[in-house]
């Protein structure tokens, strides 16, 4: 039941938080005060947020293809995240990309979903 979302021999997996942008940033701010003014229910919350995010981690993604050897299995919008596996110096390499904010253990972001 290989469906490439488990790390590979001499793989691991780790989950990368996005840096988004300061346009995006902003935009992030003002969506979290909506929400706490009780502006938008938690479904509209999180609509907004994957769209928010979702050209971040397109980015983020395809950078840590280019450059890093690490290869992304699922996105995560409402975390701000991407799952990614690989050999563990690419994933170290992974902390030099501009637009990653942190290095996560992959279980911090929740179970897999399956066939993501």
């Amino acid at each position: 039941d290989d469906n490439g979302d488990d790390p590979g021999e001499g793989e691991r997996q780790v989950g990368v938080v996005v840096d988004p942008d300061e346009e995006t940033q902003q935009a992030l701010t003002q969506l979290q005060l909506q929400a706490q003014q009780g502006e938008l229910t938690e479904e509209e919350f999180e609509a907004e947020l994957e769209t928010l995010l979702e050209p971040s981690l397109a980015d983020l993604s395809d950078v840590i293809a280019a450059d890093t050897g690490g290869r992304v299995v699922e996105t995560l919008p409402t975390f701000g995240a991407v799952r990614v596996n690989g050999p563990p110096d690419s994933l170290i390499d992974v902390l030099e990309l501009e637009t990653v904010d942190v290095l996560l253990a992959a279980g911090d972001l929740g179970p897999a979903e399956p066939g993501s």
